[in-house]
């Protein structure tokens, strides 16, 4: 997906609004100084063997926006959830937007819970962390999951023309100063799932549809060659919010991937 396309979604961003109607804990973890962080602990059995669950949202969401759909896989999880600086109850600072500072952010989440290789779910945006983090640091991580997530900010071919940021107008600072901080990723050493919705159903972005279902599907297939250790799933016309127009084909392809990591 485009980035003008996941700016759209990040600005239209009551496509994920918190609904904060799940019981949950709250705690800040400072990641910087100055810098404080969101984080939802949504419970689940506690695991001797890592399989912890980070839930990473999109840009422009928070960790809210897994509300409802974290409760599923703390049946079987321990799971939380965590809003990147510049969104919601974390701290907004004037810099630190790059895609390895907010992978940082993430890694110093896990440090301060004490996680033990967690597995790693973003969405859309929240790619870019999972492949800071599993690029730089492999082993600290058991796995990824990129639910419609794995773009060019997130993975980008051998040889593929870099990423421009698109013209962002009156996006809030924080949105461009993000999409100005994507970095090149193209070696990710960790078991992958990545969920592609190919082709999309975006209503409130039909005009684009052709040209962004022939990208992602292109996506799709460059993840899938370029990365050995992904397997990549193509939901056709799901929704970019794949883990709610899907859900029961989410949890699925979820739970049978956690299942195969050691």
């Amino acid at each position: 997906m485009a980035l003008s396309i996941v700016c759209a979604m990040a600005l239209g961003a009551s496509a994920v609004a918190a609904q904060d109607a799940t019981a949950h804990s709250v705690r800040f973890v400072t990641v910087q100084p100055d810098v404080n962080v969101e984080v939802l602990d949504f419970g689940g059995p506690s695991t001797a063997d890592g399989k912890v669950i980070v839930l990473l949202a999109g840009l422009g969401g928070t960790a809210h926006a897994f509300d409802e759909f974290a409760p599923k896989l703390a049946k079987t999880h321990r799971v939380f959830g965590v809003t990147r600086r510049g969104f919601g109850a974390s701290s907004v600072p004037a810099s630190g937007y790059g895609a390895d500072r907010l992978g940082d952010d993430v890694l110093a989440v896990m440090d301060a819970l004490k996680l033990t290789r967690p597995i790693l779910v973003g969405h859309s945006l929240g790619g870019a962390e999972l492949s800071s983090v599993g690029s730089r640091h492999p082993e600290l991580v058991s796995g990824l999951i990129y639910l419609d997530a794995g773009y060019g900010y997130a993975y980008a071919a051998p040889g593929a023309e870099p990423m421009a940021p698109p013209p962002l107008g009156t996006a809030p600072p924080v949105v461009q100063a993000i999409v100005a901080g994507v970095q090149r990723y193209d070696t990710i050493p960790v078991p992958i799932l990545a969920i592609f919705a190919a082709p999309h159903r975006m209503p409130e972005l039909a005009s684009a549809e052709d040209r962004e279902d022939k990208m992602t599907l292109a996506q799709a297939s460059a993840f899938e060659k370029g990365l050995p250790s992904a397997r990549v799933v193509r939901l056709p016309n799901a929704g970019h919010v794949v883990y709610r127009t899907n859900e029961a084909d989410v949890l699925r392809e979820m739970h049978a991937f956690m299942a195969g990591l050691k």
